[in-house]
């Protein structure tokens, strides 16, 4: 019910979102800090994959640098490409639906990464590759693929974006 309730809530004050709008950069922080977090324990799944066993095997090692590429290139991809964390500003109805259209394209992301550190761990056993694990990653990245792309349609203009955490400009 709680789900629900926090699926609907965008649509239940869309109204209200251009004569109040929301800070500009809060909910973006936000959202960037959870997909930070999730990250984080796609790369912690990495070392449980390492970890899964008493000898080190071949699907371990295989499992945990897939794992980890994947996570570094879902970090490139939102804070880079589709910069999906970049300040969002309301100024009319079409601006508020391009924000719940933002919103909304976390879903599938987070989804997807959820899904694709699950994999991680369950190819780390030896003979693990079967059609659930492989299903896990495929999936994983399909979702991850499409969160991308639709935050990649309402990304900010470059001038608004900010800059990744822990990445400076070329200049500096």
């Amino acid at each position: 019910m709680a789900l629900l309730l926090d699926l609907a809530s965008p649509w239940l004050v869309a109204r209200q979102t251009t004569t109040v709008p929301p800070h500009p950069t809060h909910l973006p922080e936000r959202f960037g800090l959870f997909t930070i977090i999730l990250l984080g324990e796609g790369m912690a799944s990495v070392v449980h994959a390492l970890d899964h066993g008493d000898p080190l095997h071949l699907s371990a090692v295989i499992a945990a640098c897939l794992g980890a590429g994947l996570s570094f290139l879902l970090w490139m991809a939102y804070f880079q490409h589709v910069r999906g964390h970049g300040e969002r500003r309301i100024e009319d109805a079409v601006t508020g639906r391009r924000m719940r259209l933002w919103a909304y394209g976390h879903v599938p992301l987070y989804l997807g990464v959820a899904s694709l550190a699950a994999g991680t761990v369950a190819l780390a056993t030896p003979g693990a590759l079967s059609s659930l694990t492989i299903g896990l990653y495929i999936g994983g990245l399909s979702l991850a693929g499409a969160g991308l792309v639709l935050l990649g349609r309402v990304r900010p203009p470059a001038s608004d974006a900010c800059p990744a955490p822990g990445v400076g400009s070329l200049t500096e």
